[in-house]
């Protein structure tokens, strides 16, 4: 997600991983 974002020179990134039973973890990152 890092290197996709400095790719594109976005400032946030947002990740979602959904684990199955109703759990789900979210990230946000932001980059300088």
């Amino acid at each position: 997600m890092v290197y996709e974002m400095k790719y594109r020179d976005a400032h946030l990134g947002l990740i979602t991983f959904c684990c199955g039973g109703g759990q789900g973890v979210a990230m946000l990152i932001e980059r300088d």
